[in-house]
């Protein structure tokens, strides 16, 4: 495949969650210099900076979980690839707050070219 037609195909990608998805009510929260407590599962001290990101978030059905690495009590959410998540991100989901899984993020590449991010979080 052509760099010209990866490119294209990752315009193409963005320019469908832009149509489809919302602005603004996804956003990724990036904590840093913070200590995590394993046992109590709390994040002390540190600083966070919110971005808003392009995306869709939808409701995922029973049927969809059989055989598939997303649990029940699991959502995902697709974005574009103007930020790359990182599994201690955060996402927020119109101001509500959700943990990303372990190999939770999952970047949709386009011959060598990332056009977007699938997201798992903890419902």
């Amino acid at each position: 495949m052509s760099q010209l037609f990866s490119d294209k195909a990752a315009l193409i990608y963005t320019r469908l969650l832009k149509r489809y998805g919302e602005t603004g009510h996804i956003e990724l929260r990036r904590i840093t210099g913070a200590t995590f407590d394993q046992s109590a599962g709390t994040r002390t001290g540190g600083s966070s900076a919110d971005t808003s990101v392009f995306g869709v978030a939808g409701p995922i059905k029973r049927r969809v979980t059989e055989n598939s690495r997303i649990r029940e009590d699991q959502g995902v959410v697709v974005i574009d690839s103007a930020v790359e998540p990182l599994t201690s991100d955060l996402v927020l989901i119109d101001s509500k707050v959700h943990t990303i899984v372990d190999d939770g993020v999952m970047a949709f590449d386009i011959a060598g070219v990332v056009a977007g991010y699938e997201i798992i979080y903890q419902k």
